[in-house]
């Protein structure tokens, strides 16, 4: 059976989320954890809901996936034509609706244009081990865990109570789906920087070309291209989800869980989530070069500018020195010109003088 994650968002609010769920729910495994749903009561569709933006569904296909999208967190809210044209044009953001007042029931903080997926496959076998083996994950024997699990379900909107035996099982399935929803996350973050990458590619061929950079690039831009990159590696290794979580960390959650902490890593070490990660920020530092380059030439432009003003001032001074006092200049030149010229007659004189006698 299938299990996918989908990362549609910078992040959701989960007071507006937990405000408007009419399923059962609960927090797993606390509340700093994530949002759990039965769909069914055999536990065959379940569906975890992180802060991150992102969501994990278990036993659902990607069209039940995307149709949880639409009904639970964008609760069937659709775009009219305007607005899907505004907003690929940037002039229209559509993950402010809620701010705008037209649909409380709004999540989505700075929402994706396009959400991205992440899918492994799982089984139940209760004659092995819990564990990933290659693309598959085993859901085997009860996970023994060092805390008591009956402290760490929180019930939100719920008649029932979950079966205590059941959580030592939902607590993997939480490890399991944290790791796949943080690579779906990081595929969000890889999109994004391919296409700012591809907007600023020919920057470089053009100052090869022209000698310059292109004319669009100024100080401006160039500052806004500075925010966008810092952006990226802020949200790569700083937080996931404004909860102090990163890309490198393993979740708060999972750090008194040692067996907990492996199911994720295994599926972390599998993804490849530390080489992508370890790879965008080698582009990112790419990009801040060429932002670096271009900055120092516009400060060099700006020196040289600096330099020719100083020169054509110092010009005009001189310049203006000669016409207002040319004539005194003039004057003053000429007499000792002439205080020379009979000094040398003098001398002259005194010569030949001597040679007579």
């Amino acid at each position: 059976m299938p299990v996918h994650a989908f990362s549609t968002a910078e992040r959701y609010d989960f007071d507006a989320l937990k405000a408007s769920l009419s399923y059962d729910s609960y927090l797993v495994p606390d509340a700093d954890g994530a949002i759990y749903i039965p769909l069914d009561s055999n536990g065959d569709k379940e569906v975890f809901i992180f802060r991150s933006g992102s969501f994990v569904t278990w036993g659902m296909d990607v069209e039940q996936g995307e149709l949880f999208l639409r009904q639970v967190i964008r609760r069937g809210s659709s775009q009219n034509s305007l607005q899907k044209v505004l907003e690929k044009s940037g002039r229209f953001n559509w993950s402010n609706k809620m701010d705008l007042g037209l649909n409380a029931g709004w999540v989505e903080k700075n929402r994706y244009l396009e959400y991205e997926t992440e899918q492994l496959d799982y089984v139940v076998d209760s004659s092995e081990s819990t564990r990933l083996q290659g693309d598959l994950i085993v859901l085997g024997e009860d996970t023994v865990l060092n805390t008591p699990t009956s402290s760490a379900i929180t019930t939100l909107a719920s008649n029932t109570q979950l079966n205590i035996n059941d959580f030592p099982l939902l607590l993997a399935k939480y490890s399991f789906s944290h790791a796949l929803c943080r690579s779906a996350k990081l595929s969000a973050l890889e999109s994004q920087l391919s296409t700012y990458l591809s907007k600023v590619s020919s920057i470089p061929s053009y100052l090869a070309l022209n000698g310059k950079i292109p004319p669009e690039m100024d100080r401006k831009a160039i500052a806004s291209s500075m925010g966008v990159l810092l952006r990226f590696r802020q949200g790569l290794n700083l937080e996931l989800d404004n909860e102090g979580e990163n890309f490198w960390g393993v979740p708060d959650a999972l750090w008194d869980e040692q067996v907990l902490e492996s199911y994720f890593q295994q599926v972390s070490e599998v993804l490849d989530i530390k080489p992508r990660v370890d790879a965008v920020n080698q582009k990112i530092t790419y990009a801040a070069d060429v932002q670096d380059t271009l900055r120092d030439y516009l400060q060099t432009q700006t020196s040289h500018r600096m330099e020719l003003i100083i020169i054509a001032l110092i010009t005009v001074e001189v310049a203006l020195a000669i016409i207002t006092h040319g004539r005194e200049l003039y004057l003053v030149l000429t007499e000792d010109e002439a205080d020379q010229g009979d000094q040398n007659t003098e001398e002259a004189h005194s010569k030949t003088a001597l040679r007579v006698a």
